[in-house]
């Protein structure tokens, strides 16, 4: 097994979090729960808190989107499983929750939002997604793939340095950041790619103890034969693990194709600027892209606040 994934598993059970599953009605939620369970994961059930709706009700009428809601609209808003798991995390009953093998990621997003809300120190949301190989001590971690559509450059420099820092915490190694785009160093101009230079400009003085490089094609971010060739002469030298993509567009692509044409599986994405931890999976996904996402998201849950780059 890798290294990373083994990490995730390992450490992901030794946090002992309370993970709350609510979709339903899918064959492969009920084997991920039974196979999470027997493996040593704390998963609570939806049901187990039915005794607490009043409660949620009036936790969520303090919320800015349900304040001028009535006891009734409050109450259908909480029979949907997916409002009511994320409510339970919410009110602090649990502490991670997973989402997305059913459920559009809009809706998983817009609930998170409203019900979880944002970090009082963030601003925006947006997600970290980890590629591992499934045969080689091999990682990435990729921002942002599911979020936001286009970013930006204040923002890119905020989710490069942020991934960058996820990155650290879940895997204890030095992040080396590349931003991706259509050019390397300069050998083309654009006004897309004026944004990713912006980005870093923002980057180097925000975060000025992270190593990147940019803006770099993907082949010359992770392959230092092509780095070699490309002329370009920085420490990371084909070496990122952290890569930065310029939009949704770029970065939804990579992870599929990593997927699909490659040997990788995912973990995530998380995401990130909440005040709780959540996961996303593709409606698309398998158990084991569910398991390893309950793991990474678990680790999350003890964050990195306190984490020095």
């Amino acid at each position: 097994m890798n290294k990373y994934l083994k990490k995730i598993l390992d450490e992901g059970m030794s946090t002992k979090a309370d993970i709350v599953i609510p979709e339903q009605a899918d064959d492969r939620i009920e084997s991920t729960k039974k196979k999470l369970s027997s493996m040593g994961f704390s998963i609570v059930e939806t049901e187990d808190f039915a005794r607490n709706k009043i409660e949620y009700i009036d936790f969520l009428s303090t919320k800015e989107f349900a304040k001028n809601w009535s006891v009734k609209m409050l109450t259908e808003y909480l029979d949907n499983p997916i409002h009511f798991g994320s409510t339970i995390v919410a009110n602090g009953d649990a502490d991670c929750i997973i989402l997305g093998a059913v459920t559009p990621k809009d809706e998983i997003i817009r609930t998170a939002i409203r019900t979880i809300g944002i970090k009082q120190n963030s601003k925006f949301v947006f997600s970290s997604t980890f590629l591992l190989h499934r045969y080689d001590d091999i990682s990435y971690t990729y921002a942002d793939c599911s979020v936001l559509p286009e970013p930006n450059p204040d923002q890119l420099a905020v989710i490069a340095g942020e991934t960058a820092k996820i990155y650290r915490y879940i895997f204890g190694e030095i992040p080396e950041v590349a931003f991706i785009s259509f050019s390397t160093l300069a050998s083309m101009e654009h006004y897309r790619i004026d944004r990713v230079r912006k980005a870093m400009e923002i980057f180097a003085r925000k975060f000025k103890d992270i190593n990147f490089v940019g803006e770099l094609q993907l082949d010359s971010a992770v392959d230092p034969l092509s780095a070699k060739y490309k002329s370009v002469e920085n420490e990371i030298q084909g070496n990122a693990n952290v890569l930065i993509f310029p939009n949704m567009d770029a970065g939804n692509v990579a992870v599929k194709s990593a997927e699909l044409f490659g040997e990788f599986t995912s973990a995530g994405p998380l995401l990130q600027g909440l005040n709780n931890s959540v996961g996303m999976v593709s409606r698309a996904c398998s158990v084991e892209n569910i398991i390893n996402t309950v793991a990474l998201t678990t680790m999350e849950v003890n964050k990195y606040a306190d984490i020095q780059l």
